[in-house]
């Protein structure tokens, strides 16, 4: 019975070290918007720590291994829980550290993601003592298993994590909240392997374990203050000049007073809704006064400035072309806007909408300000809504559409983009009417129209069917992809349903010339070249 419990041990002191890993990992992702980064440098911190713990252990006292030990599970359990509120403290206080004013460089996020792995080598530094104490355990009681039966154990617990995390616990709770869990089940098998050892100091030990415990019942409740703190310090970009108490108060004070930030988590994305109560403090988003709607921490739209970019998109490529559409395809979009203003056009007889969250949908058609700034257009009767992976719908729907909007976050990471890839152009083009176009909004350089961003969007549009691009739009550029040429694109002046804001904004943009471009270019589904490239635009 005991080698048995020893593998159990192993099993779930596994499972709870690599979930710290796997959460800290994650949380940095969203912080940073830096995914390969921060995965592969939390991923490899944590294995360089684990074995760092695992060859101190022969430079402890062998008389005392088993109360370090015991105590390391206590620093474990206590470090895991708090773990996503330090990696926010230490993003609320990095400015300081690093000299600026706040983390949007991408010199600063990668110096503090560098910074969070202290956390992570703690975390795995200590994991990497317990398969060596586990397996002095099996010795010592003369156990018939070996070394390796507790490595294996202890791998088949980061296996379960790694199921677990994504698939269950996350979406049922938050990414504070599995911390909380996680943290709390390290300190129950400490309990455990008190009664099982029998320590002589099992006393102090188990008021230090129901202190621990004490204070994760503390951070459960407060977790969610925490939580909203942080998110408004992180949206409006506030944080101490100094470590100095006085600096330090004046930016809680201001955080305060600042309205929350409503979070709504759902199975494909979070999405924040930013009411702006604090004047002009991030001025690349303008969101004085405004209502500002981000996903996955990635700036999507604000009420002051939605117009100018969904009316010039609707409008611009309908009136570049002979005929109004009849038949729409809209991927994406789910918040109404940009079906707002194609419902403008009487021609238009039909606009499916395909869209993953039906969260989304939700709000476009209950929430207030939403309700208001996209008019109700859902409930139109000529709008019919797919709930859909867009790739999915096109690969079995086979209706033809004489329009095709795509409306998606930017490619940030391997989910996204796979909707920017030659095999899903191709898809699109499988679907259009020989007269029809297609067009969306992307990052282009407009610098440097012969960058690698562009050439690389030119050459995945034209490897799968569509030889013409017009790139047009205000900041944002829009690519408006057909098979059939634009003649006097530039030569129209007479826009309908635009407002002169929005046509104050209309730019042309020349495409990047020819030669050079080629499949090496090409972004696909197993070559994606685009999460190579730094962005920049709405994200």
């Amino acid at each position: 019975m005991g080698n048995k419990i020893v593998l159990f041990f192993s099993f779930c002191l596994a499972f709870c070290s690599f979930s710290y890993e796997v959460l800290i990992a994650g949380e940095l992702t969203r912080l940073t918007s830096m995914d390969i980064l921060s995965q592969s440098l939390t991923i490899g911190f944590y294995i360089l720590s684990l074995g760092l713990g695992a060859m101190a252990f022969q430079w402890l006292d062998q008389k005392k291994q088993s109360a370090l030990f015991l105590w390391t599970e206590l620093a474990l359990g206590l470090l895991g829980a708090g773990s996503i509120l330090l990696i926010h403290v230490i993003y609320f206080l990095w400015p300081i550290w690093n000299g600026v004013n706040s983390i949007d460089m991408s010199s600063s996020k990668v110096s503090f993601i560098l910074g969070a792995q202290v956390l992570t080598m703690i975390l795995g530094f200590l994991s990497g003592l317990e398969i060596p104490f586990l397996s002095k355990m099996l010795d010592q009681r003369g156990q018939t298993f070996s070394f390796n039966w507790v490595l294996g154990f202890n791998y088949f617990g980061s296996l379960m994590a790694a199921i677990l995390l994504p698939l269950s616990l996350l979406p049922a709770l938050d990414v504070w909240g599995v911390s909380i869990v996680v943290g709390t089940i390290n300190l129950l098998i400490l309990v455990a392997l008190i009664i099982y050892l029998k320590p002589r100091f099992v006393g102090v030990l188990s008021l230090s374990v129901l202190a621990a415990l004490t204070l994760i019942m503390v951070l459960t409740a407060k977790y969610q203050i925490a939580e909203s703190f942080f998110l408004r310090s992180f949206y409006f970009r506030v944080h101490p000049n100094s470590l100095s108490q006085q600096d330090i108060k004046n930016s809680i004070q201001v955080i305060e007073h600042l309205h929350p930030v409503q979070r709504i988590r759902t199975p494909y994305q979070t999405i924040d809704l930013v009411h702006d109560s604090y004047p002009v403090l991030d001025q690349s988003h303008h969101i004085e006064n405004s209502f500002l709607v981000y996903l996955d921490t990635h700036f999507q739209f604000s009420r002051k400035h939605e117009r100018i970019y969904h009316e010039i998109m609707a409008h611009v490529s309908i009136q570049s072309r002979d005929q109004v559409p009849r038949r729409v395809l809209l991927l994406g979009g789910g918040d109404g806007l940009l079906v707002r203003e194609l419902l403008k056009y009487d021609e238009i007889e039909s606009v499916t909408l395909v869209e993953l969250d039906p969260e989304m949908i939700q709000l476009a058609t209950t929430q207030p300000e939403l309700v208001a700034m996209n008019r109700n257009s859902l409930h139109d009767p000529r709008v019919h809504i797919v709930m859909e992976d867009a790739m999915t719908y096109l690969m079995h729907d086979r209706n033809f559409f004489d329009a095709v909007f795509i409306d998606f976050p930017f490619p940030n990471n391997f989910d996204l983009v796979k909707l920017y890839s030659r095999e899903f152009y191709q898809l699109v083009r499988k679907r259009t009417t020989p007269d029809g176009f297609m067009i969306f909004d992307y990052p282009v350089d407009t610098n440097n129209f012969n960058g690698i961003t562009n050439r690389v969007i030119v050459s995945t549009l034209q490897a799968a069917g569509f030889p013409y691009q017009t790139i047009f739009g205000s900041n944002d550029p829009f690519i408006l992809s057909t098979l059939k040429p634009i003649n006097d694109f530039q030569a129209k002046q007479d826009w309908k349903n635009i407002s002169d804001l929005s046509k104050k904004y209309l730019k042309y943009f020349a495409l990047p010339d020819e030669q050079g471009l080629g499949n090496s270019l090409v972004n696909t589904l197993f070559r994606p070249v685009l999460l190579t490239i730094p962005k920049g635009g709405r994200n």
